[in-house]
């Protein structure tokens, strides 16, 4: 539990907005409600962040938020670009791009077993923030750097959070989709995570 001092702080930009975190609740009859709505462009387009080093696409309108918070182990700084959908007709609710440099020396993508111990202990706190369940974890590799996929059932198993997240040198990523349940199963989704490539020097 070595990055529990500041692993928090982490996982709750992640769930910011009320749309993404455990305030949106379930309508009277059970389903996930309507909520305003980022201009639908109707198709996919390139979205590219050259700060964030990063190349992706994405469905919709892209928002972008950023905080930095004062930590345990310095300021960090936050970065999160989403598209949101409507849900009726929509494979996914939310599209999500999250990345955040940690001081060099606090987490590196050479340290195999250190990465691997901080994506466990991420996906185990994200899990834990919006009150849901680890349905599965697997570990990936992007352009050679280590990673892991997994999806969190919550709201009473009505919504899921699919993530793949990434570590960097000393950046993490996090790609993520939300949806309902019943649409969990979407080739959206695989899109969204297989148009993410990272721009190397």
């Amino acid at each position: 539990m070595m990055f529990s001092k500041y692993l928090l702080t982490l996982v709750g930009f992640l769930f910011l907005f009320p749309a993404f975190g455990q305030e949106l609740e379930l309508d009277s009859t059970g389903h996930l409600p309507e909520i305003p709505l980022a201009v639908e462009n109707g198709q996919w387009k390139e979205f590219r962040s050259y700060l964030g080093g990063f190349r992706i696409a994405m469905p919709g309108t892209v928002e972008e938020k950023s905080y930095t918070l004062a930590t345990d182990i310095g300021d960090l700084t936050y970065h999160t670009f989403f598209c949101q959908l409507p849900v009726k007709n929509s494979d996914n609710l939310i599209y999500m791009v999250s990345w955040v440099d940690y001081p060099e020396g606090s987490i590196d993508s050479d340290s195999l077993d250190l990465v691997q111990e901080f994506l466990n202990e991420t996906r185990d706190a994200a899990a834990q923030s919006v009150k849901g369940d680890v349905v599965y974890h697997n570990p990936v590799r992007l352009q050679g750097y280590p990673g892991q996929l997994w999806r969190i059932d919550y709201l009473r198993g009505s919504a899921v959070i699919k993530t793949k997240a990434v570590v960097v040198d000393n950046r993490y990523y996090a790609i993520q989709t939300i949806t309902s349940k019943d649409r969990n199963l979407n080739t959206s989704t695989d899109q969204f995570f297989d148009s993410f490539r990272i721009f190397v020097d």
